[in-house]
């Protein structure tokens, strides 16, 4: 038995497992934009189904259905919404097409939770870059900041997320495949037993586990 770990947006990451051990991984990028699917409101419908229809047929189909079981990082809130509209309605879209083909078990994480399953956090290393980041910035009162003549940026959630990747796997990501990072991890953290939701508030969290 497969699992295809689903980390979905309108660039969704995406990471195979077969026998607790990554086979395949990448992300899928779209060949259309949310303009080319005429107005709002019926354009965000249309693209949703554009991407859940790739989904299927590009990660679902190609790997072995119906022998397979998807593991989907569970949406978060967000202030942005109309990126979390779009988001709502890709997952609508694809749980729809996978509802209707059957035989498949389908599962949610939580964010949080995969990333305390997979260790995702900074290190010790990168607090004291960002700390130091900081300093830098309140004192010079610039926007970026200098270490040894060059500029340096924050360390992030998917910097972390690609450095774990590394460690853990051995594979050397690009910034920009950022998103079958995650995948990698998401799909790593179910394969090892990680809480799976179940639709309610609580669900899906195991001991100090973050809403998240």
């Amino acid at each position: 038995m497969k699992v295809l770990a689903l980390d979905i947006s309108t660039k969704t990451g995406w990471a195979v497992f077969e026998e607790s051990k990554p086979l395949s991984w990448g992300t899928l990028y779209p060949d259309k934009a949310l303009k080319d699917f005429g107005k709002y409101p019926f354009n965000y419908v249309y693209f949703a189904h554009y991407l859940a229809d790739r989904i299927e047929e590009t990660l679902v189909r190609a790997n072995g259905y119906p022998n397979l079981s998807i593991v989907i990082e569970e949406t978060n809130t967000s202030r942005q919404n109309y990126s979390q509209k779009i988001l709502e309605y890709i997952h609508f879209s694809l749980i729809n097409r996978l509802g209707k083909m059957g035989a498949l078990d389908v599962y949610y994480l939580r964010t949080g939770e995969w990333r305390k399953a997979t260790e995702t956090r900074l290190s010790k290393e990168e607090k004291s870059l960002n700390a130091k980041i900081a300093r830098i910035k309140k004192k010079t009162g610039k926007k970026l900041a200098k270490i040894d003549g060059k500029v340096v940026g924050r360390k992030g959630r998917k910097h972390v997320a690609l450095r774990v990747v590394r460690e853990t796997f051995g594979i050397e990501l690009r910034r920009k495949d950022e998103d079958a990072a995650d995948a990698l991890l998401l799909g790593l953290a179910f394969v090892q037993g990680a809480a799976r939701c179940d639709g309610t508030v609580h669900g899906g969290k195991s001991a100090k586990t973050s809403a998240v």
